[in-house]
């Protein structure tokens, strides 16, 4: 990620850089940066196809997370594990901690497992 933020401080035109910082921030789990780096590159490189592409894809992740977390207050561990299931192949490295570990482990102690 830092040498994806050095990239783009050396040149702000460099789409590849912001689009990888994205993905590795939406591999740990960190979406709201992830939503962050795209904007970025959106201010520096308005219509930019490869980050729209991006900033779609991570809305729809995003969704998927607020039903997981809106299924799981309402103890509905089965729609909550499936809309965890989609998110999850695309943030791994988020099993370490923060917020997708945490969902995971209420999702499990709700399921009894």
């Amino acid at each position: 990620i830092e040498d994806c933020k050095t990239a783009t401080q050396l040149d702000p035109n460099f789409v590849k850089a912001y689009i990888r910082a994205s993905k590795c921030h939406l591999n740990q789990g960190k979406f709201a940066e992830a939503r962050n780096v795209l904007q970025d590159c959106l201010r520096n490189i308005p219509d930019c196809p490869e980050a729209v592409k991006e900033l779609q894809t991570l809305q729809q992740i995003d969704s998927d997370w607020q039903n997981a977390k809106e299924y799981l207050r309402n103890d509905d561990y089965n729609r909550a594990q499936y809309y965890f299931d989609r998110i999850q192949p695309v943030c791994p490295d988020a099993e370490g901690g923060g917020e997708v570990f945490q969902v995971r482990v209420e999702l499990l102690i709700g399921k009894g497992q």
